[in-house]
């Protein structure tokens, strides 16, 4: 990693996160922009191996600047003070979230995480569907009215289709995301997470046991009290991929 290019308009923010990454790189070269819209066009002109976003900016938040930019952008890393604003980090491309002030532990495993990815392509070339993919140590924002939880992807339980959206359930509670559950389903790692039918998606990490239906259907109990019985279909792709 050589380059990277920081969104912060808060002078003593940008100081100590420069300070904290150039502690860990040196030879790190740090582009420093206070704007989304200033960001937009770096990005658009610069190739950066890394962006670390803060989200209230002026005139543009960072959210709004990830979804106006145009694909492929670099890893993106979330740092906030506070989660004012819910992100929908699934859509957006968020490989980390960072709260200020940053730790020093957690931006080193970011950027590792950051060196990672930067690997892969030597190693095999990855297709577009695995460059859209949602690691399960990522930490994303949800939203449930006024209140803001940031959730680490592995200690989701529970995804489920509703009226209003997807509400993901979680370790402290449960929260609705914008994206379709078909559009997680496809980005999400599938060997921690699998579809029981047209409305559910669970995490295997979180089924304290399965027990058969009198349909013959597998049957998932989860950690927070749910019991799921799959689609016919998924019981019988289930057993396939699992069996012995």
């Amino acid at each position: 990693m050589k380059k990277v290019l920081v969104v912060e308009d808060e002078p003593f923010a940008l100081e100590d996160l420069r300070d904290s990454l150039l502690e860990i790189v040196p030879t790190l070269e740090i582009t420093a922009l206070q704007t989304a819209s200033e960001a937009i066009e770096a990005i658009a002109s610069t190739k950066f191996d890394a962006v670390f976003l803060d989200i209230e900016l002026p005139g543009m938040s960072g959210i709004d600047m990830l979804q106006r930019l145009h694909q492929p952008i670099p890893p993106v890393v979330l740092v906030t003070a506070h989660a004012l604003h819910a992100l929908d980090a699934f859509g957006l491309g968020v490989i980390e979230c960072l709260l200020k002030p940053v730790d020093q532990e957690r931006l080193k495993r970011a950027l590792a995480k950051i060196a990672l990815l930067e690997s892969q392509p030597a190693l095999t070339p990855p297709s577009p569907a695995a460059e859209d993919m949602i690691d399960r140590e990522s930490r994303v924002l949800i939203r449930e009215g006024d209140r803001i939880w940031m959730v680490k992807v592995v200690n989701i339980t529970l995804l489920e289709k509703t009226d209003q959206g997807v509400r993901i359930s979680f370790l402290q509670g449960s929260g609705l995301v914008g994206l379709t559950l078909a559009e997680l389903d496809a980005r999400l790692d599938r060997r921690y997470f699998f579809r029981t039918d047209d409305r559910h998606i669970i995490n295997l990490d979180a089924v304290e046991r399965f027990t058969s239906s009198a349909a013959g259907r597998f049957v998932a109990h989860l950690s927070n009290g749910a019991a799921l019985e799959f689609s016919a279909e998924q019981s019988r792709a289930f057993e396939q991929r699992h069996q012995l």
